[in-house]
């Protein structure tokens, strides 16, 4: 998935399309195939999973070709290569952040979980993951 006219011919080429329609993803992926000019050519590929529903899930199983789902999804599900994220340019970022409140009842512990976050072991761990680590 290298640019964006990789992935429109990798969407063009697949039978069947499994996505999430109603989480902040399949928002994306909509405005993906629009921007792309295929919304159209995509309609009758597309899958939709139920809220809550795993499309990578439907890969493995043989009931899809692609799934469009967030990177750490498709790694954590068996059976499923993934093919590479969305080019920069038409990506979906979730960002993630972390804190310690003020009223922590263990706020020593919460300290020293966050070190370990920001640690290399945790940066290893989290983009082991398919997360990114954005600098503060």
């Amino acid at each position: 998935m290298s640019s964006a006219d990789a992935l429109k011919r990798t969407l063009l080429a697949a039978k069947t399309a499994s996505y999430s329609p109603d989480g902040g993803v399949g928002k994306h992926f909509a405005s993906v195939l629009e921007r792309l000019g295929i919304a159209g050519d995509m309609k009758v590929k597309l899958s939709p999973v139920a809220a809550g529903g795993a499309s990578p899930g439907f890969v493995a199983k043989g009931e899809a070709d692609i799934a469009i789902a967030l990177v750490p999804a498709i790694l954590s599900t068996p059976g499923v290569e993934l093919a590479g994220p969305f080019p920069s340019e038409l990506a979906y970022y979730v960002d993630l952040s972390a804190g310690v409140s003020t009223s922590a009842k263990e706020p020593e512990a919460a300290k020293s979980f966050l070190k370990l976050l920001t640690s290399p072991e945790g940066i290893a761990a989290i983009k082991a993951k398919g997360l990114e680590r954005v600098a503060p």
